[in-house]
C-alpha cells in the first residue's frame, strides 16, 4: 500500500476493521518525500481505517477508510477533503475515547464508505461538486469551508498551531479529529459559535449566520421524478428542535 501525504505527517497507522473490532493491522513511520510504503496484506470485502499522524504519540492530521480497490491505485491521496468527508460519514459509527473506536457492523460501515466515496468523488470532484447539488444546495459550500478550516489547523507553523487549538477549544474537545467529529455530531451551532468557525477557516461569515447548518446532505433524483426528489417517504422523526427527519425509502 502506498499512501501520499502531505509533508506535515511523519506517522502512518492502518486498522483492520473487523466484527465490531478495529485492531491494529500495520504501520511505518518512514516518510520519503510524502510518500509511505506500508505492508499489509489486504483483503477483499474487507475495510481499513488509515490515519496519519504529525508523530508515533501525536495528532491525527488526515484519515480515511479503505478497501481492496482503493489499495490498488498507485497512491492513495490523503487530504482535507478525505478526511472531513470520513468523518462526517462515519460520525454515527465511530467515537473517540479518545482514540477513534468503531461500531456497528460491516454492513453499516460499506455504505458509510460508498457515501464518503461520492463525497470524495475522483479528481477532487464529488457529487456535491455537481447538480442537483452544486451551487444549488448549500452542502458544497459547508463541505468547502470545513476543507479550508481544516487545512488552517494542519501544519507546523504558529499559525497552524493556533488555529488548531481555537477549533478545539470552541468545540469542547480534547484533540484535533475530535473537535471535527463533534461538530459532524453537533451541526446545529449558535451563532457565535458558527460565525468563530467561519472566521478558522478564512472565510466571511453569511449574514444569515444565524440559520446556519454543518450538514453534509446530498441531494440525488433518481426516482423519475424532476419535482420529487426522493423515491418514496421511510422512516420519520422529529428531534428536539421540531425539525422532521425523512429518510428515502428507495
Amino acid at each position: 500500500m502506498k499512501v501520499l501525504l502531505s509533508d506535515a505527517a511523519s506517522f502512518v497507522l492502518v486498522n483492520r476493521l473487523d466484527s465490531k473490532k478495529c485492531e491494529n493491522y500495520g504501520s511505518n513511520g518512514h516518510k520519503l518525500t510524502g510518500e509511505f510504503g506500508i505492508d499489509v496484506g489486504v483483503e477483499r470485502n474487507t475495510l481499513y481505517f488509515v490515519r496519519a499522524k504529525e508523530k508515533e504519540k501525536g495528532e491525527i492530521i488526515h484519515c480515511a477508510v479503505l478497501n481492496a480497490q482503493d489499495v490498488h491505485h498507485a497512491a492513495i491521496k490523503f487530504n482535507a477533503r478525505t478526511t472531513v468527508a470520513t468523518v462526517f460519514c462515519f460520525c454515527q459509527l465511530i467515537e473517540m475515547n479518545p482514540d477513534v473506536e468503531f461500531k456497528g457492523d460491516q454492513e453499516a460501515w460499506q455504505v458509510a464508505k460508498t457515501m464518503s466515496n461520492a463525497i470524495i468523488g475522483a479528481n477532487n470532484e464529488g457529487v456535491l461538486d455537481l447538480p442537483p447539488n452544486g451551487r444549488q444546495t448549500i452542502s458544497n459550500r459547508v463541505f468547502k469551508i470545513l476543507c479550508s478550516l481544516w487545512n488552517n489547523c494542519v501544519g507546523p507553523s504558529e499559525f497552524h498551531t493556533h488555529k488548531r487549538k481555537q477549533f478545539v477549544r470552541l468545540m469542547g474537545s480534547s484533540s484535533l479529529l475530535g473537535a471535527l467529529y463533534t461538530l459532524a455530531r453537533n451541526p446545529f451551532q449558535d451563532y457565535d459559535t458558527t460565525k468563530e468557525l467561519f472566521e478558522l477557516a478564512g472565510i466571511e461569515h453569511p449574514k444569515n449566520c444565524q440559520d446556519w447548518q454543518w450538514n453534509l446532505a446530498v441531494k440525488a433524483n433518481r426516482s423519475g421524478s424532476l419535482n420529487f426528489m426522493i423515491s418514496g417517504p421511510g422512516i420519520g422523526v422529529i428531534d428536539k428542535y421540531e425539525r422532521v427527519w425523512i429518510t428515502n425509502n428507495f
